[in-house]
């Protein structure tokens, strides 16, 4: 009677945990803003600050008016670009129209440490630049009348109340202002691609010289707060004969900079690390990495393979760990350059699925998780990524099909994109669903923001029939003409209550080490010699294939599972061993090279084993520890450090 009195009480909080756990991380929209005009409104980025605030950046064509302010911006023949700021219910406050001769768009915003909001992209002719008392117009003359051509690149800084402060417009042959990053010093970094000369008001800036074959220089350049122009860096070169994948930036909370994007062929990081790729066709590879505060290259990471991979956004967790999400085609693999860390099924597919992964401030992996789509022709895509105050992460995207995982299912029709919206705990799904509705049309998110409780999402949508549930009213979306409009939806997520401090009593990283579940693998018959060179091995990738991403057997053996710490170590190591009672093990370390350093045989008398190592004797770097029980495999990372 008593055991089932505790057992009901123990029950009782565990849902009472499960259900705070869940529920207060929902992003249920609580406001939201359109964009309708006539022709195409398409959303490029939105950030939101620490007030609940949201700034928006939208390219669009033909004619539009921001809906409360009544503002008419000029008449776009081809694109011009807007940003808007919108308060915490999602009300205008004021809206900033980019002028030039016919092409001029934003890439990327973001937003200082006092509030004020940076912003970057290209234009072309004579560029407008409006504040609220005047208008700076830079630049020159378009020079030819024909065709899309950005002559220039822009970078500009305003204040929260849509105040000018500064702005640059460099001309070119063709380029693009890419990416802009600010620190906590406020030092503007900012990515660019150009051909040909950069010159601001007929002074040379920035050289390049143009060859018969089209190429284009990527650099980076750095500012002062006050718009001074400091250094430019030379990150790449690329052959182009359109746009270039210039670089993303963003910083963390200690200032460490992290890029990252695409390449193909070659990209140095410093004057002795780089990453090269053969490249599929019109594929190319994927990459983030770090510097620290005073530009010292510390790692990169892949994400690889055959096709196309994607790195769209990251975002950094309250230690400091990055989490990374994109997407791929056929397959995605992780590694540092050379040594492969984890890797996706190989599927022949057309279309795109989704990774999402997390990687410590050392560039060790924590997770990684590949979700494919389900059809032969369909895509399940990350399309922007955020991580909230609670330390959960929120990942948009759009997808076509249907989708199943892990009990959560959505359904749709091919060819037609879908809005969805999910968050995890680390590697574990809580929630995903369809957003919205769009039964003749189609509806995307673009965009995703958190700071400090507030989130808004921004994406694009099409058809007169578009919608979603806004405070538990059906919203049904305007839609003027036959293009595309934009919409921005936001609202709080609400703050789990702190644990108490004595209740912490280890780092992530250490939970992560010590407490992951572990993959074990099933060894097949053919495979019961397991060869002494193993894990680093190319010719080991194949054969690693299976147990890198099915079930052991078909069958589940959570009550099987291998521990090991501390992870680094200088020197003593502990495996644990669990369930896996009145059995034998075989315990093999070898190091990063594929040497086998240690063989033993150990019998198993108890459901819970430790056995001791001692590295202390060992270079400093990365081993491997491989387990083999029965029919299954496990292998362990160990980091050895001085």
């Amino acid at each position: 009677m008593l055991y089932n009195r505790r057992l009901s009480i123990s029950l009782f909080v565990l849902f009472l945990i499960f259900s705070i756990s869940t529920n207060a991380q929902t992003n249920k929209p609580k406001w939201y803003f359109l964009l309708d005009g006539y022709l195409d409104v398409i959303v490029k980025d939105v950030e939101v600050d620490t007030a609940g605030n949201s700034y928006v950046a939208v390219d669009y064509s033909g004619n539009l008016t921001v809906p409360v302010l009544r503002k008419k911006l000029p008449n776009a023949h081809h694109v011009h670009a807007l940003f808007l700021k919108l308060d915490k219910t999602g009300k205008p406050l004021w809206a900033h129209a980019l002028k030039s001769a016919f092409d001029n768009r934003i890439n990327d915003i973001t937003l200082a440490p006092n509030g004020d909001v940076l912003i970057t992209g290209f234009g072309d002719g004579i560029m407008h630049f409006p504040g609220l008392k005047d208008t700076l117009k830079l630049g020159k003359a378009r020079e030819n009348v024909f065709g899309n051509y950005p002559q220039g690149i822009f970078i500009a800084r305003y204040s929260s109340t849509g105040d000018r402060r500064w702005a640059h417009f460099w001309n070119t042959g063709w380029g693009e202002g890419k990416s802009v990053a600010v620190n906590s010093k406020d030092e503007v970094y900012w990515s660019y691609y150009h051909r040909n000369s950069l010159r601001e008001n007929g002074q040379l800036v920035d050289s390049f010289e143009y060859t018969g074959i089209s190429r284009a220089k990527v650099a980076i350049a750095k500012f002062t707060g006050n718009g001074k122009l400091v250094e430019i860096k030379k990150f790449d070169e690329e052959e182009t004969s359109s746009t270039v994948k210039a670089t993303n930036l963003k910083f963390d909370a200690a200032d460490n900079l992290y890029i990252y994007g695409t390449f193909s062929k070659l990209i140095r990081f410093s004057a002795n690390d780089s990453l090269t790729n053969d490249s599929y066709y019109e594929g190319a590879d994927a990459y983030v990495a770090k510097y620290d505060s005073t530009g010292k290259f510390k790692w990169v990471r892949r994400a690889g393979g055959q096709n196309y991979q994607e790195i769209l956004d990251i975002d950094f967790g309250e230690d400091g760990s990055i989490y990374a999400a994109g997407y791929y085609s056929y397959e995605c693999i992780l590694s540092d350059g050379i040594q492969l860390i984890q890797k996706s099924k190989y599927e022949y597919k057309s279309g795109y699925s989704l990774f999402y992964f997390k990687l410590f401030t050392d560039g060790e992996l924590a997770f990684s998780r590949y979700e494919e789509q389900e059809g032969y022709n369909t895509s399940f895509m990350t399309s922007s990524m955020a991580v909230d105050q609670n330390g959960e992460t929120h990942i948009v995207g759009r997808y076509d099909g249907n989708i199943n995982l892990e009990g959560f299912k959505m359904e749709s029709r091919v060819y037609t994109s879908n809005f969805f919206d999910s968050y995890w705990k680390e590697d574990k799904l809580l929630n995903l669903e369809n957003v919205g509705f769009h039964p003749k049309g189609s509806f995307s998110p673009y965009k995703i923001r958190m700071n400090n409780g507030f989130y808004a999402v921004a994406g694009i949508y099409f058809g007169d029939s578009c919608g979603m549930v806004v405070k538990g009213k059906k919203e049904i979306f305007t839609n003027k003409d036959h293009g595309n409009s934009a919409f921005i939806y936001g609202g709080e997520i609400p703050w789990i209550k702190e644990k108490p401090k004595q209740a912490i009593v280890k780092s992530s990283r250490e939970q992560h080490l010590v407490y992951l579940k572990p993959l074990l693998a099933c060894v097949k018959n053919a495979e019961e010699n397991i060869p002494d060179i193993w894990f680093p091995t190319e010719d080991s990738i194949p054969s690693r294939e299976t147990w890198l991403n099915q079930s052991p057997c078909g069958n589940k053996v959570a009550s099987i599972e291998a521990k090991l710490f501390p992870n680094p170590t200088n020197g003593p190591v502990t495996l644990q061993l669990l369930g896996m009672k009145d059995g034998t093990a075989q315990v093999d370390i070898f190091s990063n090279n594929g040497k086998l350093m240690l063989s033993q045989k150990v019998s198993i008398s108890e459901t819970e084993q430790a056995l001791q190592f001692d590295l202390s004797n060992a270079a400093a770097g990365i081993y491997f520890l491989r387990i083999v029980y029965g029919g299954f495999e496990k292998a362990l990372r160990i980091v050895k450090v001085e």
